[in-house]
C-alpha cells in the first residue's frame, strides 16, 4: 500500500509532467481529525483537519486557476456533509 508522503510525492511528479493540473490532498488521519472535533473521544486540544491543494504552475493561470477552483469547491461541498449520517 503506498503511504500518504509516496502519494503525495507521486501527484508531484505527474503535476511537473503535466499529466495533472491540479490534486487535492486528503491526509490518512483526515477522518480522524475530524472525528476529534465532535469531542467524543477528545484529550485535549484536537487538531485541526487539513487539505493541501496542489497545482501545476506550468500549466499556467487558467489551468492552475482551473484546478484551484475545482478542488477549493470539492473541499467546500465535502464540508457540510461533515458529521452527518
Amino acid at each position: 500500500m503506498t503511504g500518504e508522503k509516496e502519494m503525495k510525492e507521486e501527484m508531484k511528479e505527474e503535476l511537473g509532467r503535466g499529466k495533472l493540473f491540479g490534486a487535492l490532498v486528503v491526509p490518512a488521519d483526515f477522518t480522524s481529525s475530524i472525528t476529534a472535533l465532535t469531542g467524543a473521544t477528545t484529550t485535549g486540544t484536537p487538531a485541526r483537519p487539513t487539505l493541501t491543494v496542489l497545482t501545476n504552475q506550468s500549466a499556467g493561470s487558467l489551468g492552475s486557476g482551473l484546478a484551484r477552483t475545482a478542488t477549493t469547491q470539492a473541499a467546500e461541498n465535502a464540508s457540510p456533509q461533515v458529521g452527518k449520517d
